[in-house]
């Protein structure tokens, strides 16, 4: 005899499909992440002034993506200005209050955390076989409790 090969309701396909739509919002929406404060008077806050941020107090924050764990992230200030390879030029214009001009893109590419997208993917599958499963065994329970009316 050949076993019984695998199949799902419905019903299950139909939930598993919402679940994996609540996973996927969950793991497009971005989450912002404070990184500190530029403190006026600062070097950092030079920095900021001459990339457009304003020259009192101001909030850093940077966007990440995935859930549970972060898959994708833009490059914190503090990273941007370390990469930088102009710098020293920007920090010298800012001081002499001319307006400084970079030839590069002041917003880096946003970077991969491969580590993390393998834990969101294992969560997501994990997720999903446990909601298949309970849906299953639920469908199949409630068949056999059934009572048929003999007539």
């Amino acid at each position: 005899m050949r076993p019984p090969r695998f199949q799902l309701h419905l019903t299950t396909c139909i939930v598993l499909m919402f679940v994996a739509g609540g996973l996927l919002w969950a793991n497009m929406r971005p989450r912002e992440i404070f990184d500190g404060t530029l403190e006026s008077g600062g070097l950092m806050s030079v920095v900021g002034s001459s990339r457009g941020m304003s020259s009192h107090t101001e909030r850093l924050v940077h966007n990440e993506w995935g859930w549970p764990a972060s898959a994708n992230a833009e490059p914190t200030f503090f990273e941007q200005v370390q990469q930088d390879d102009e710098l020293e030029e920007e920090i010298a214009a800012a001081m002499a209050g001319k307006n400084y001009i970079p030839t590069r893109p002041v917003q880096a590419p946003s970077h991969w955390r491969p580590k993390g997208l393998a834990i969101n993917i294992a969560t997501a599958l994990a997720i999903l076989l446990a909601v298949a499963v309970l849906s299953e065994w639920l469908l199949r329970h409630r068949k056999r409790n059934v009572v048929r009316p003999t007539t």
